[in-house]
């Protein structure tokens, strides 16, 4: 016997910031998928057809719904990533040489 389906609940306020996130020309694509996931998931769709139909894999889904869950939009942001430190020195060097 299958799970049932735990619903994402969102308000009306969240919601129409979602399709407007979508819809905005300048919205980077990984916010849209982000927005599309949320989307079907307060309409009910369980993970695995959400992840198939915006081409992900169900665990994508799961982890932008729990971001959501947990933050809000604001839960999406990049988190930092492990690995080296940035060492290009962007002062301007020329005046070291004198």
């Amino acid at each position: 016997m299958a799970r049932p389906v735990n619903p994402l609940i969102i308000d009306a306020a969240q919601h129409q910031e979602l399709e407007q996130m979508i819809k905005r020309p300048t919205t980077p694509q990984r916010e849209v998928r982000r927005a599309r996931i949320v989307l079907l998931r307060a309409e009910g769709k369980s993970q695995e057809p959400v992840a198939a139909q915006i081409g992900v894999n169900r665990p994508v889904v799961a982890k932008w719904e729990k971001r959501f869950r947990e933050a809000g939009l604001a839960g999406w942001a990049e988190a930092r990533r492990s690995g080296r430190k940035p060492s290009v020195d962007c002062g301007d060097s020329r005046s070291d040489r004198h």
